[in-house]
């Protein structure tokens, strides 16, 4: 005798469900490798927080959550030109060239926090 399958051809969660899932787990293991990259190395006798302002703090924020150019200016209501002009700032205070490099210095340094970030989500 043949045993019957009791399969639905429903997924398992909603598309909805299934979507934000998939964002935490994709965010969750980008910042948890960022983590432990930073930490694989000493923290920087320098301190470069107190040399950019809020407004950049917040530019920084943004890009490691991974907004681009046009998503910083909307979130944050200014121009793209003036995004352009805090992430040269940003770029010079650092001392990086490119994006990677100032995500990198900016956990290295204690500007952006794997466990803020953690919490703001949380709270959110």
């Amino acid at each position: 005798m043949k045993k019957q399958s009791h399969q639905s051809d429903a997924p398992a969660f909603s598309p909805r469900l299934a979507h934000y899932l998939s964002r935490f787990c994709g965010w969750l293991l980008h910042t948890c490798e960022q983590s432990m990259f930073v930490w694989s190395y000493q923290q920087p006798e320098f301190s470069t927080s107190e040399t950019l302002t809020k407004r950049e703090r917040e530019v920084l924020t943004l890009m490691c959550h991974g907004y681009g150019l046009e998503d910083i200016a909307r979130t944050l209501n200014i121009t793209p030109a003036t995004v352009t002009k805090h992430k040269q700032h940003i770029y010079q205070q650092l001392g990086v060239h490119n994006v990677r490099d100032a995500l990198h210095v900016s956990y290295h340094c204690g500007l952006v926090s794997f466990l803020d970030e953690l919490y703001e989500w949380r709270n959110n």
